[in-house]
């Protein structure tokens, strides 16, 4: 797809400030100690990425549990694409598998995580299952976590951090601590979008990369177009602060009318 709309450096200076905000990033995987974590959950998604960092977490010293909550959604197809076509994990068996499972074996197997530090939850198919779910796995195994690190798709990172809190405001204080596996960075080389990642892996298309930045500030809203009190109350307020509202109207112009499902470039 070949873009009429606007400067090419200016979309991608839009893109990367959204991105910057969507992939919330209180504490990294490897400085957890700076606020005590004592329990650190990984939330199913498409990316590999996020399963590296829950293994730097670990290997960085963590010794608390990790709970990895996901069923199945919209986000397994990929998410065993991924694993299939990756040169090292792809001997993980995806077949009628959870998300929760197949990311369990990804770190057990391969990335020296012990099976014991492990808590599945693999019921949970939207962020919201996601928070309820888990707090009752935690139930189960009788743990009363007091600061929780959260870590998911860097886009999907600020909802899941808002869903939590709002699900889990009933029945603990635990605070939430946001760790994005990394900000995703747009470039564009010959007019095509090139999102860059740590290690080269492909984490979205262009194409959903820039459906989910539009969707997750839609999400975010709190009026009733939201998941905002104001909306659908399914997260906590959340502030969308004015240059990301000015860069999501131009992002919006930009993209109007093009099928996002395809590849943007």
């Amino acid at each position: 797809m070949v873009l009429h709309d606007g400067n090419q450096s200016e979309l991608a200076s839009d893109l990367n400030a959204i991105a910057r905000f969507l992939a919330k990033q209180d504490v990294s995987s490897s400085d957890w100690r700076t606020v005590d974590i004592d329990l650190a959950i990984l939330a199913g998604n498409e990316t590999l990425h996020s399963v590296l960092t829950a293994a730097e977490l670990v290997g960085s010293g963590f010794q608390g549990q990790l709970l990895i909550s996901g069923g199945n959604g919209h986000a397994t197809p990929r998410l065993e694409a991924a694993i299939q076509s990756h040169p090292l994990f792809r001997d993980v068996e995806t077949a009628n598998r959870s998300e929760a499972e197949m990311m369990a074996s990804i770190l057990t197997r391969h990335l020296g995580v012990p099976d014991r530090q492990l808590l599945l939850e693999a019921r949970s198919s939207n962020a919201g299952e996601n928070a309820l779910f888990s707090w009752q796995r935690l139930v189960e195994a009788r743990l009363v976590p007091k600061k929780v690190l959260l870590i998911q798709d860097p886009l999907m990172q600020r909802r899941l951090q808002a869903t939590f809190q709002k699900c889990w405001a009933p029945f603990t204080e635990a605070l939430f601590y946001s760790c994005a596996p990394f900000v995703p960075v747009v470039d564009y080389v010959d007019g095509a979008m090139i999102i860059n990642t740590p290690d080269g892996l492909e984490a979205w298309s262009p194409g959903r990369f820039v459906s989910m930045l539009l969707g997750e500030l839609l999400r975010l809203r709190d009026d009733e177009r939201g998941y905002g009190p104001n909306g659908k109350n399914y997260i906590v307020s959340v502030r969308i602060p004015p240059e990301i509202e000015q860069a999501n109207s131009r992002v919006t112009a930009s993209f109007a009318g093009k099928d996002m499902a395809r590849p943007v470039c």
